[in-house]
């Protein structure tokens, strides 16, 4: 019986550990010069860039991994600055029967990221969550500040049995730009734009 409760305490701590002190949501790890994300069957390596830091207004995503994939989100932004310059002619250019809806949809870009930790995960998900939850009871727009680190795709793995997908999937992380994201917090974007 002591056994099984020091398992029991055992696994609620790892579960603990793993949930919120803010571990990898995946292993991700240098590798020389490489920085390697390895998930499920799939192992990611990637050229790390230059750093960058960003404020972006929410329009879509999945907040959540796919399964294999070796990318945490995916975000369609409107960086900052360009929210403001729009907003200065059309104020509700986010809706879109606004004249300044096309010039935002040129705009947009979308952000493929691999989160540095679990925490940084749970807050990119969280702001897709508040932005679908928004929209839909017609309320303001999310934005959410990030920074990191550029990233090129290298290649792309599966593991059993090892073959190499990296021309499979480049079509669509070249349509994306891709962040190691260190840091990831929810914004006001009312109060941006002003």
């Amino acid at each position: 019986m002591g056994r099984l409760i020091a398992f029991v305490l055992l696994a609620a701590a790892g579960y603990i550990l793993v949930s919120y002190v803010g571990l990898s949501p995946s292993n991700v790890h240098m590798d020389g010069e490489m920085l390697v994300v390895d998930v499920d069957q799939v192992e990611g390596r990637f050229y790390p860039g230059a750093p960058f830091s960003d404020t972006y207004m929410v329009f879509g995503g999945h907040g959540q991994r796919l399964r294999n994939s070796v990318t945490d989100a995916l975000i369609a932004g409107l960086p900052i600055q360009d929210a403001r310059m729009i907003s200065s002619s059309y104020p509700d250019f986010h809706r879109c029967s606004s004249p300044g809806a096309d010039t935002a949809k040129r705009l947009i870009q979308d952000l493929s990221i691999v989160a540095r930790n679990r925490g940084v995960a749970k807050t990119l998900a969280k702001a897709v969550k508040l932005h679908g939850d928004r929209i839909r009871s017609g309320g303001e727009r999310t934005c959410v500040s990030v920074s990191g680190q550029r990233l090129s795709l290298a290649s792309v793995k599966l593991k059993e049995p090892p073959i190499d997908i990296t021309g499979d999937v480049a079509p669509m992380y070249a349509k994306t730009d891709i962040y190691l994201v260190d840091d990831a917090e929810i914004e006001d974007c009312a109060a941006l734009l002003e």
